[in-house]
């Protein structure tokens, strides 16, 4: 990596989620204009409808923001970067990363490895990364703020990856505009182009800070992924 050294926040949720009221769209502004990060992904849950309303209430100010998805698909939760259309819901996960090629984007694995039904299993992952190119994932998230108090989710997650030939990078997961940033990924470049040519060719460099124990017990974590443990490693 050169001594030009990007930061993107690849993971982040404007429009929040079903469980939690969103915050303004204004608070998101207010971030977004004060962070030191070059390129954000806004990641909606099964949606792309917030960007272009943040673009135009930023003005120009802030980061590059770059529309994408975070997709549920039958296996688990993938993310789209850089799509230029939606890509729907509850496809099977090698028809969602070939939905997300087909739309001109990075198909990236949300926080792998939880013992979760939103969390793609190693076994699953294995299977795609065998796949042709069309329909194998570009990278995993193997930093996560949230993911990372799972015990050695962020070592496993990466050490697979490593394993597969996958990139790794990382993503705030941000619900609200406090937390953009607290996950991140460093490469060379200033630019989401820039950012995709060092996926593709392995020079990303995951970084951030875990959530607060507190925080995360406030914010519903443990509800959310103990409403739907299954054991799948």
């Amino acid at each position: 990596m050169n001594d030009v050294a990007g930061n993107i926040d690849i993971h982040v949720h404007p429009a929040g989620d079903p469980l939690r009221v969103p915050a303004p769209l204004a608070d998101w502004v207010a971030s977004l204009a004060d962070t030191t990060l070059d390129v954000v992904v806004v990641t909606d849950h099964n949606a792309i409808d917030t960007l272009e309303c943040l673009r135009e209430m930023l003005g120009g100010r802030g980061p590059e923001l770059v529309r994408g998805e975070e997709i549920a698909t039958r296996e688990g939760h993938l993310l789209g970067l850089g799509l230029d259309r939606l890509v729907r819901p509850h496809l099977a996960l090698s028809d969602a990363i070939a939905a997300i090629h087909d739309a001109g984007g990075l198909a990236i694995v949300a926080h792998p490895l939880l013992p979760t039904r939103i969390s793609i299993s190693s076994r699953t992952l294995g299977g795609v990364a065998d796949a042709d190119a069309r329909h194998r994932p570009d990278g995993v998230e193997s930093f996560n703020p949230l993911a990372a108090r799972f015990p050695m989710q962020e070592r496993r997650a990466g050490s697979l990856a490593a394993q597969l030939g996958l990139s790794i990078v990382g993503g705030s997961d941000a619900h609200l505009p406090g937390d953009l940033a607290l996950g991140r990924t460093r490469f060379s470049g200033r630019s989401f182009v820039e950012f995709r040519r060092a996926v593709a060719l392995g020079e990303t460099s995951p970084e951030g800070e875990i959530y607060p124990l507190a925080r995360t017990i406030r914010d519903g974590f443990g509800a959310v992924f103990s409403s739907r443990l299954r054991l799948r490693f």
